[in-house]
């Protein structure tokens, strides 16, 4: 059984709300296009869903760990007021020699440099930080609500395909998830990498989006745009074109490689 960063939100809420906000979550990942499963991946979507909130990018690493709460090493550059840039990492190094500074409704503030970090921590580690105070505070109330706030439906449907696609080649094994988003990357096109790892062997996929057209992929991406992409992207050399996607709204390019095709 895989638990989640969700179990570490959970434990600051009342013994009440428990089974509610158990409940909820699980309606939530199946309503998202997740199946609700306790695959690895899945418990990765659910610590996803529970530290980023609505943002333009993010980068970084889901620790996926069995029978205690996954780890994230997170990069965000964050939509709320107040938090350009968020980092939300499981490591307690994370205030090592800071200094204590101030209290949020309980949560304990910490100043290192010039960076605030809060808290997060219940049965592990779990830091937030932010350059001003006031976007700690916001991304406290998001933080403390449980509530997922990164809709782009589009990202969520590429997750879940992938997750499917990874889970051919590593089961349900995924000890490491890599997830790189850019929202509006270039010209109105998002970019999404995935790659996941289950002890040495890692499968990859990349996918470049044009949404704001309905129209023909192959209409939608020109040799420049994919070149930068491949680059920007870290797109294997070795990789192939995915040729068999859903018939999604949005006109996407993917490409997928595993094992010695990732140099």
């Amino acid at each position: 059984m895989y638990t989640v960063v969700l179990s570490t939100i959970l434990s600051r809420r009342s013994s009440l709300l428990l089974p509610i906000l158990s409940i909820c979550a699980l309606l939530l990942a199946v309503a998202c296009g997740g199946d609700g499963d306790e695959s690895a991946l899945s418990s990765a979507r659910t610590s996803l869903q529970q530290v980023i909130p609505d943002a333009t990018e993010f980068t970084g690493d889901v620790f996926i760990r069995e029978d205690t709460e996954d780890e994230v090493n997170l990069v965000i550059k964050s939509s709320l007021e107040n938090t350009p840039r968020l980092h939300v990492i499981s490591d307690d190094d994370a205030i090592k020699g800071a200094e204590l500074v101030d209290e949020i409704d309980g949560t304990q503030v910490y100043l290192t440099a010039s960076t605030y970090w809060a808290d997060l921590s219940e049965s592990g580690p779990l830091f937030v930080s932010a350059r001003e105070i006031d976007g700690l505070r916001v991304y406290l109330d998001f933080y403390e609500s449980g509530e997922p706030e990164f809709s782009d439906e589009r990202f969520w449907d590429i997750y879940d395909y992938a997750r499917d696609r990874f889970a051919e080649d590593l089961g349900s094994d995924a000890t490491l998830l890599r997830v790189s988003y850019v929202r509006d990357w270039q010209d109105g096109f998002d970019g999404i990498r995935l790659q996941a790892w289950a002890g040495e062997e890692q499968v990859y996929m990349a996918f470049l989006m044009n949404g704001r057209d309905s129209v023909d992929p192959g209409d939608q991406f020109d040799t420049e745009i994919v070149d930068d992409f491949s680059v920007r992207f870290a797109v294997p050399e070795l990789s192939e074109v995915v040729d068999d996607l859903p018939d999604w709204d949005f006109a996407v390019r993917a490409w997928f490689a595993v094992g010695d095709q990732i140099v």
